[in-house]
């Protein structure tokens, strides 16, 4: 079971969208609900969510660890968004 899954359980919740996100004071970013990485350069990472697409931007980004529906992210994060595709 996923960390987010024990949550929402506990609190009666589903996640909007399709996926979690966790932002660790700017440094690194866990995403959780994700189907693949759809760009990747140092400045802005694309990964799709759903049928939305899910924008990290930033500067040095660098994806650390990839599992299947996770990724983390790290590096100076400024800001995150989805867009509706």
């Amino acid at each position: 079971m996923s960390f987010f899954k024990e949550i929402a359980d506990k609190i009666g919740r589903k996640a909007q969208g399709g996926y979690n996100l966790i932002d660790f004071n700017g440094e690194y970013v866990y995403v959780e609900g994700i189907g693949r990485v759809l760009s990747l350069d140092s400045d802005k990472i694309e990964l799709s969510v759903g049928k939305n697409i899910l924008c990290v931007t930033g500067e040095e980004l660098e994806i650390t660890e990839l599992e299947k529906g996770s990724v983390i992210i790290k590096g100076r994060i400024r800001g995150e968004n989805v867009v509706i595709a």
